[in-house]
């Protein structure tokens, strides 16, 4: 879960979740969500090419 808040950032070197508490070097933080939703994006795009093939064979 990404939690997007200026609180979180009371300091600009680390990233602190409000909610939970976590706490994490925010471009390291930033990094790791950058990823994530970068494979989720490969994901979804690997689904949709999957899926036109399952009705080009249909």
């Amino acid at each position: 879960m990404v939690v997007d808040s200026k609180d979180n950032r009371k300091e600009q070197e680390i990233f602190k979740c409000i909610k939970c508490g976590y706490e994490a070097n925010a471009d390291h933080n930033a990094a790791q969500n950058i990823l994530r939703r970068a494979g989720l994006a490969r994901m979804a795009r690997q689904a949709n090419l999957n899926r036109g093939r399952q009705q080009e064979l249909a």
